[in-house]
Formats: C-alpha cells, sequence, structure tokens
C-alpha cells in the first residue's frame, strides 16, 4: 500500500497528521500517470537526456591571498554546471568522464576538484603561500535532464594564479 495525500491538504506540517493522507493501493499510485486520475496524483513527466554543452567558460579573474586563490569566469550559454580543478603541474593532464561525479577533493590526473556546480565562482583553500596554481574548467549539464554529467572536454577555461607571501619580519634598526 501507499499513502498519496489528500487533494483538500492546502497547508504544509512539519509533523505527520494522519487525517491528511489516503492509503491507495500500488495499482492506483502506478496508474497516477492518467490525466484523467480522480486522486490527482500527477502526472509524471519523463526528463529529457542530456546533451554535452558546446562551449567553454571564458573571462576566468583571481584574487589570491596567502592560502586560498577565489575565481571568478563567465558562464558558457547551454550550460548548467562547471567543474573546478586546481594543480600545481602546469602540464594538467585528466578529463573528467561523462557519467561520473566529481565531489571537492576528489583526484582527476594531476589535479584536485575544488569546486562542482552551477556557481560562477570558487574559493581554492588550504594551499602554500608563494606557489603558483593552475586551474582548468570544465563545463558540463547534470540538471533537469537524465544520463548526465556530460562535460565538455573539447576545451576548457585555464588560468594560473599564485597566492602571496607575508613580507618578511624586519629586525628594528633601533631597539629601545
Amino acid at each position: 500500500a501507499s499513502y498519496v495525500r489528500n487533494p483538500d491538504v492546502n497547508n504544509g506540517s512539519s509533523t505527520f497528521i494522519a487525517s491528511d493522507w489516503s492509503r491507495q493501493t500500488l495499482a492506483t499510485v502506478q496508474n497516477a500517470v492518467d490525466t484523467d486520475d480522480p486522486n490527482r496524483l500527477g502526472v509524471h513527466i519523463a526528463l529529457p537526456t542530456c546533451v554535452s554543452p558546446q562551449a567553454a567558460a571564458s573571462s576566468l579573474n583571481f584574487t589570491p591571498n596567502f592560502t586560498s586563490i577565489s575565481g571568478t569566469f563567465t558562464a558558457a550559454a547551454g550550460t548548467s554546471d562547471y567543474l573546478v580543478i586546481r594543480s600545481t603541474d602546469p602540464a594538467f593532464n585528466g578529463l573528467p568522464a561523462d557519467g561520473t561525479t566529481y565531489l571537492p577533493g576528489t583526484a582527476i590526473g594531476n589535479g584536485i576538484v575544488v569546486s562542482s556546480g552551477p556557481g560562477t565562482s570558487f574559493t581554492a583553500g588550504g594551499l602554500a603561500n608563494g606557489t603558483t596554481y593552475y586551474f582548468s574548467i570544465f563545463s558540463f549539464n547534470n540538471t533537469d535532464c537524465t544520463g548526465g554529467p556530460l562535460y565538455y572536454t573539447a576545451t576548457n577555461l585555464s588560468g594560473n594564479s599564485t597566492t602571496t607571501t607575508p613580507q618578511p619580519c624586519v629586525v628594528p634598526a633601533n631597539q629601545p
């Protein structure tokens, strides 16, 4: 059996209220795709298949600090998400694989994932000061579609920035 919320219930509740729900057979729930369903369980619409983006993001700008580098970039048309990868090697040697979701901290080739999602800004933290980091940003589609993520790997947005170095301590010329 399945439980379906009664159609006359208009307000949400943070607790279960038994009178808001009615017990339905599995057949009724499975038949919910019918638009004439008196239970108004809704019409289930299949999502379209994901398509790979056809462009990379553009205009990468950095703001370095002692132990972090923040970046912003311009979104690519027809793209829902972006994968940002950093490396200390100028010859990044990895590509994201279609169908694979990457979490921050995951290694790809000789790089590490900084962020993955719809945002066009990122911050790579925990970095060594005075070190050059190389960034690669891949466009991908994975929102409101099935079969993703699909990555655009023909080109990617890339750039580098160096974390700042603290000023050295100086001994005063005249001590009191």
